[in-house]
């Protein structure tokens, strides 16, 4: 899987891009570009025709939904869904005859689309497998600025679908304080940590238990090795009954509802709380289906992580630079 170009989705700005994309990728690959944006991610494919791409999940799960929306308006949901049946059948034989079945699909991504390199956020299984079902690779890893930025990361020797993949050889990885479920803060101890934020040894203290760097990020670790990603610390809602929710690991659940563009889940008044960005072009009954496909959802969740309370807003969240939404826009 090297030789051919590859695209960087990210602004050069964010340590993922310069590692993930430009050195990485200088590696890996002929040449790389960076992707203009969310909505140009198709043009720049089919302009560029890359083999590899980094990206965040947004852009995961947006050319996912592009690809099952089309085949709705076009009346080829069904020959799909047909062709996916006959595509796991062969493969179970072990023919791959992924890429001639979705040639139209791949097509429509460049052509040579072969591996996504994701990580910044929680992405749903569904996304993952989805995209493999197709003949597109999911790399899914986990890092941070202050790890530079790459900590774990799925390799094509070593994976396992839903997982942020295993350690680099450069660094340790271990849980602090864990649950009866195993999930803690993640912490972090290698050559790749930071030595210290800039002119801060105050904040630089906080973040270090010894020679671990405490992420504050939330995940837990199987018996494999491989490290499970659950969300942030700082945005956990802390129910009266002492159970603790990520609101990361509902959003990406509503997130699979197709005609879904944004979600943010919160805690208001004692209730799970569940705020959209919904697709009301395409969809336009979208506003009166949503309560009937969260309750869908939420039969699938345990009670105390099911969305009790929902809202709907007009345009979009709020974002960083990097796409991530401002979980604080209401303050």
């Amino acid at each position: 899987m090297t030789g051919g170009p590859a695209i960087g989705f990210l602004p050069l700005h964010h340590a993922f891009s310069w590692v993930g994309a430009l050195f990485s990728g200088n590696l890996l690959t002929e040449w790389g570009f960076i992707c203009r944006s969310l909505k140009d991610i198709q043009k720049d494919m089919n302009t560029y025709h890359p083999q590899n791409f980094s990206a965040v999940p947004l852009a995961v799960e947006t050319i996912y939904k592009k690809i099952w929306f089309t085949a709705k308006k076009s009346g080829r949901e069904e020959m799909l869904k047909k062709g996916l049946k006959i595509s796991n059948f062969l493969l179970k034989l072990g023919i791959d005859k992924r890429r001639k079945i979705f040639s139209e699909i791949l097509n429509n991504l460049g052509g040579n689309l072969e591996m996504i390199v994701c990580g910044g956020a929680y992405l749903d299984e569904q996304y993952e497998k989805g995209m493999e079902a197709f003949g597109i690779k999911i790399i899914n890893g986990y890092g941070i600025t202050e790890c530079s930025p790459a900590v774990t990361c799925n390799r094509l020797d070593a994976y396992k679908v839903g997982s942020v993949g295993i350690p680099l050889p450069c660094n340790e990885i271990k849980i602090k304080d864990p649950d009866e479920d195993g999930i803690g803060e993640i912490c972090v101890k290698g050559k790749n940590v930071m030595v210290g934020y800039y002119n801060d040894p105050e904040a630089t203290a906080e973040v270090f238990d010894g020679d671990w760097f405490l992420t504050g990020d939330y995940g837990y670790i199987d018996e494999d090795g491989f490290l499970f990603f659950k969300g942030r610390k700082k945005n956990l809602i802390i129910l009266s009954n002492g159970k603790n929710v990520s609101p990361e690991e509902i959003e990406d659940k509503l997130s699979t509802i197709d005609y879904v563009k944004e979600v943010v889940v919160y805690e208001e008044k004692g209730y799970i709380t569940a705020e959209f960005f919904l697709d009301t072009v395409e969809t336009p009954d979208a506003k009166g289906r949503i309560k009937a496909d969260v309750n869908e959802i939420n039969r699938k969740m345990p009670s105390y992580k099911q969305v009790t309370r929902i809202k709907t807003r007009d345009n979009e969240f709020p974002k960083t630079t990097t796409l991530k939404i401002l979980r604080d826009y209401k303050k």
